[in-house]
Parts: structure tokens; sequence; C-alpha cells
């Protein structure tokens, strides 16, 4: 509780706990006294931090000397009794009451007079620890638009991006392109394929339009692009012009795919799942900002399913085989028919040798199935594809997501060997690794009769994949860096949160700053509701409140 007494002089000065936070005799000359020494001695910045508000009084003197003043102050009720005429002379100031709040992309000098020391103790020690932190963005303050592809392999890795992201809880918005994969496909299936390549253009330019639609809507933060996902370079350079930072994830093979060598400059960032010789060859293209991001798992991946005795002998094998039948894996499989195996996936019916161990006719396979085909296999085989049909085994680079959904079910894995697996995972502790298709069959021969070494590998490679390497570790990774690195985005924030912090403190009705503390200012929807409130309210603070709040959306 605030009392409030006046100085000799006829100055008022507030008394907390029995406290007098300015002198009693002349609060202006005491606050003028401070503001000459710290100016003198402590000014080296043109940001400034002030801790705690009192009346003021010792910050009047300093309002010419910084751009910018940030005034904490914990206690709300300081600024609703400071007379009006006091109020009116901090209209430059910004106060908060959440040092997160503070944009530690600034250096700012700290000003703490000796009566503040006892009510915030440790609190300069507490700014210097939240500044060295590589960010003080909330993930719930980030606006993230996610572009999915029209459809493939990278649509089923958006799904689980889009999952991640939620977990993490930034404020979310989707452009879902599938929704043109009945036309892409008619238009890819056009015998004129002159005609064809113009449509498909056409319809990727039309599609843009649409997510620079939402762009301008939404206003995002960030935007993550998934590999294959519909832009054109115009709108990504529309983008970068008006600020906006974006990111993109090419989970997939570059020797294979190169529409990167047109789009991997004009990112933002650009994230890779391979590395030495793609860095090479993006590093000739100007593409600078490059991140390593491996594949990896979905959390739903690792849920606790209760399989019946059908299940388990529908779904169950000694060896089974999930995905697509690249050339290599009917190579391979092809002189594995002499084990109880069970191939689940499409593009095998043409392979005769094969057809008596193809399930469900070769149709494809849900999430849900799959993750009851890794649970009930006693091994996984996973190898990579390739389009070569000899060798069947490569010894390529990337890791697929395979790698990584296997283990997060607790499946126990055979996989072929590859360059960067050893930095991920210990082989014959997490999962085992086969070099040729002589040691593949020794060891699928081994393990069918070691059942305690096969669980206990199986249970050690889920421990990691669920500790380091599911979809949300992925993101974290690639948020952090883009806060890190950009600027922008913190400021941003920061900004935002410094406007509605501005329209709260102007606000004298506890419910209506309730109601604006919770509205998410990127909405404006909440605008409206605002509109609505404010026309129920009588009090001149409040309609100052909406003015200013309408100011942010035309700034």
């Amino acid at each position: 509780m605030i009392k409030i007494i006046q100085s000799k002089n006829g100055y008022l000065v507030p008394i907390k706990n029995n406290i007098s936070i300015h002198s009693r005799y002349n609060p202006i000359e005491e606050g003028k006294k401070y503001a000459d020494r710290f100016l003198n001695s402590e000014k080296k910045n043109n940001s400034l931090i002030v801790i705690g508000l009192g009346f003021g009084y010792h910050i009047f003197p300093l309002l010419e000397n910084y751009e910018e003043i940030i005034i904490y102050e914990n206690d709300e009720e300081f600024f609703e009794k400071m007379p009006l005429e006091l109020k009116n002379k901090l209209t430059k100031c910004q106060i908060i009451r959440d040092l997160k709040l503070l944009n530690f992309t600034k250096k700012y000098d700290i000003y703490l007079i000796p009566v503040m020391e006892k009510f915030y103790p440790g609190i300069v020690e507490e700014i210097t620890v939240l500044s060295q932190t590589n960010t003080n963005v909330k993930y719930s303050n980030l606006r993230i638009m996610l572009n999915y592809p029209i459809y493939g392999g990278s649509y089923t890795t958006s799904i689980y991006v889009k999952n991640a992201l939620k977990q993490i809880g930034v404020n979310l918005s989707e452009m879902d392109n599938s929704i043109a994969e009945p036309l892409f496909e008619k238009i890819r299936n056009l015998e004129n394929k002159e005609i064809g390549g113009n449509l498909s253009s056409l319809l990727i330019d039309i599609l843009s339009s649409l997510f620079w639609e939402k762009y301008t809507e939404f206003k995002p933060h960030i935007c993550l692009f998934m590999a294959q996902s519909p832009i054109s370079t115009n709108i990504l350079k529309k983008i970068k012009e008006t600020g906006g930072i974006s990111a993109f994830w090419f989970v997939e093979d570059y020797k294979r795919f190169d529409y990167w060598k047109e789009y991997a400059p004009i990112f933002d960032l650009f994230c890779t799942i391979q590395k030495d010789d793609f860095f090479a060859e993006l590093s000739k293209i100007n593409a600078k900002n490059i991140l390593y991001l491996p594949m990896a798992a979905s959390n739903s991946f690792s849920k606790e399913i209760s399989l019946t005795s059908e299940e388990l002998e529908f779904y169950g094998s000694d060896i089974s085989f999930m995905g697509a039948g690249y050339p290599n894996r009917h190579s391979l499989l092809s002189k594995l028919t002499d084990f109880d195996l069970k191939i689940w996936g499409t593009d095998w019916n043409d392979n005769k040798t094969l057809l008596p161990f193809i399930q469900k006719e070769g149709k494809r396979v849900s999430i849900d199935e799959t993750i009851k085909i890794y649970k009930s296999s006693k091994i996984n085989i996973n190898l990579h594809s390739s389009m070569n049909f000899s060798p069947s085994i490569e010894n390529g680079d990337f890791v697929n997501p395979r790698t990584f959904e296997i283990l997060a079910c607790g499946g126990f894995q055979l996989i072929d060997n590859r360059k960067y697996l050893p930095e991920l995972f210990e082989d014959g502790k997490d999962l085992v690794v086969f070099h040729s298709e002589e040691d593949l069959r020794e060891k699928i021969i081994y393990y069918l009769n070691h059942p305690e070494e096969r669980e206990k590998i199986a249970k050690t490679g889920q421990s990691k994949v669920l500790t380091k390497y599911t979809y949300v570790n992925r993101m974290k990774t690639l948020l952090n860096l883009l806060i890190k690195k950009y600027p922008i985005i913190s400021e941003t924030i920061f900004t935002e949160n410094a406007r509605k912090n501005e329209v709260i403190q102007k606000i004298s009705n506890p419910d209506f700053r309730t109601f604006i503390k919770e509205s998410d200012f990127s909405k404006i929807d909440d605008l409206d509701k605002m509109i609505k409130k404010i026309s129920e309210s009588e009090t001149m603070s409040n309609s100052e409140a909406i003015l200013r709040f309408i100011k942010t959306f035309e700034d």
C-alpha cells in the first residue's frame, strides 16, 4: 500500500513500507543531483533502464539525454497514484513489469538510485544474466508461417514440423498446398510437356500469391518453407524487402534435386541434411547462411500402443522392410526371400520374386500402421534409396527419417552404412550397421538368435532419439539460430510488447486491462473486440488506449 505525503516545498512524495521514495524536503533537487552524478560517471549508451518509477523526480532530468528510456516497475500502484502532470512528463518512456521484455540486442545503461536498491536487491545482476543469454525471446511471442509442399515425403515432414512448432508454443499460421494436388497431377500428366511446364509455373505463381496475401495479414516474424513447397523467387524477395525472415529446410538429396541452386541464396537460412560437398556447392552460389539440420522423429512414433494377437500376427515378422520400391531395394530384398520377410509400401508389384512377400497388395501404409510394423518386427531393415540396381548398398551420406522413426518406436534396426551416421548413433549400441549383403545376412541370423541383445540395443536407441533427435529439438535449434543471427526478430517482438504495455498503462479499468493483456495483437479479430469494449467504456484513458492500439496496425 502506497501512501502519499507532501514535501516541504509542496511536491507529492510516495511512501512504501514506511520508506520515502524521494526527499521529503525537495524531491526535485534530490532527483537532479542523482541524475547529474549518473550522467557524469555512468552514461555510455543511448538507451537507459531505470529501476523503479516512484513519482519520477529522479528520471525527469535524464529525459533529454537518452533516445530511449525504459522504466522497470513491478508495483502498478506508483503509476496509478502518480499525479497526471507528472505522468505527462514521462510520455517518451516505456514502463515494463517484466525484465524479459527488454530488447537485449541493444546496450543499456542501468540507473538505480540508493532507495530503489532496497526494493530491487540483485536487480543489476539479474539484468546482466538476461543480457548474456542467447535470446530473451519467448517462443510464444513468435509468429511463424509454415509453407507446405503440394505432395510427397516432405509433406509428411511438414506435418511433423507443424506439430513440433505447436508443441513449442509458437503462434503458427499454415499454408497447406495439398489442396492443389489433383490439379498438379493433371498438369504433370499432360502429353504436351511445354504446356504442362507453363501451367506448372502458373500454378506456383497462384499459390505464391495466396501465400503473400496470408503473409501480409499474419505479419509473421519467420517464414519457414519445406522442401518442394511452391513459392516464387519474386515473393521471397518481397518478404526480404519488408524485413521478413525466411528459412528453408531442404530435406532432400542435393544430387537428385537441383532446384536449390535457384533458391538457396535468397533465404536468410538454408537448412540441409547433407554437408561437406554440398556446403562447398552452396558457397559457390553465394548461399552464406547454412545450417546442417538432420532429419528427426515425431514424438507420435513413441506413443504406447497395445497390439492384439491378430495385429501382431498381421504386422509382425522376423524381418520387415517399410518403404518405396527403389531399384537397389528390389535387388537386396530379392536375396532375403529365405527368411520370414514382409515388405510394406508402394512400387513393388512388378517384382515377381518379391510378390509373395508384399503386404496389402503394395498399397500405401498409414503412419499408425507404420508404427505397428516397426514395433511388431523383430528386425527392421533400413536401406537408403538409390536409383541404381547395383550396388545395392552405396554408402551414401545423409541419414533418412526412417532411421529416427524406427528407433523412436522402440524397434530394432539393421541399417546400411552412411557417412553421417556415426555422428548421430553408435553402431552396436543404438542400432546395427551392415556394410554388404553378406554382412547383412550374418547379422540377421545373429540377432534373430539373440533377442536380449536386440531388445537392449532398441531400447538404447529409442532413448537417444527421444532425448536428442525429435522435431521439437530440430525446431528449437532452427529458431534459436535465427533469433540470435537476426536481431530484427527480437527487436520487432520487443516493439510489439512495448506498444502493448504502453496501451495497458493507459487503462484504468482493471477488467479491461486484463482483457488487453490476454489479447493477441497480431489478430485483427481482437481489435474488433477491443473497439466494442472501448465503446462500452466512458473513460478518456480507455479511448486513448484504443487510438494507440489502432496506431500499432498503421505502423
